[in-house]
């Protein structure tokens, strides 16, 4: 089986993996569930992060191989373009989560520096369990229908090392 580099390289950028991070984050974020206070034990925690600590690699390493299936699907290599594309999508993702953010305090009726009413402290709790809930069942849908394959992979590859040396 090789070393635990081994495993993260072919667990990395799989579908099944990105699955399961999602669902296990998912189950994270219902409040007051036994789950909830069983993941905060430290083994369990672990456990339920250890695909996360490769989580940030798979996303790009999928990025990368949708790249090559690009490449090979049109006969052109657009990887500078995607990957800017990619990169200000995901800053226009960052800006977009601090804004709601905001929102979602302002409209709570958050006071920095001061005591929180109950609907303050409800506003906070959206912010660290459903709100992320609901973006996590967005991206565990999305990627019910990722269906690049290792196999698949493995093909393309083949194909485009045989276009390169004609």
């Amino acid at each position: 089986m090789g070393n635990g580099h081994e495993l993260v390289r072919r667990s990395s950028g799989n579908r099944k993996v990105y699955l399961l991070v999602a669902g296990s984050d998912l189950l994270h974020s219902i409040h007051g569930s036994d789950f909830f206070i069983a993941a905060q034990t430290p083994v369990l925690r672990s456990i339920r992060l250890w695909p996360c600590r490769h989580g940030a690699v798979g996303v790009w390493r999928i990025l990368l191989r949708d790249l090559l299936r690009l490449s090979w699907k049109f006969g052109r290599r657009a990887t500078g373009l995607i990957m800017a594309a990619s990169l200000f999508a995901l800053k226009l993702g960052a800006a977009f989560g601090g804004a709601l953010a905001g929102w979602v305090l302002s409209g709570y009726g958050f006071v920095a520096g001061g005591v929180q009413t109950p609907e303050a402290l409800q506003g906070i709790l959206l912010l660290v369990s459903w709100i992320p809930g609901v973006f996590g069942i967005l991206g565990f849908v999305t990627m019910l229908f990722y269906s690049l394959t290792s196999e698949k992979m493995k093909s393309i590859e083949t194909d485009l090392i045989a276009r390169k040396a004609v």
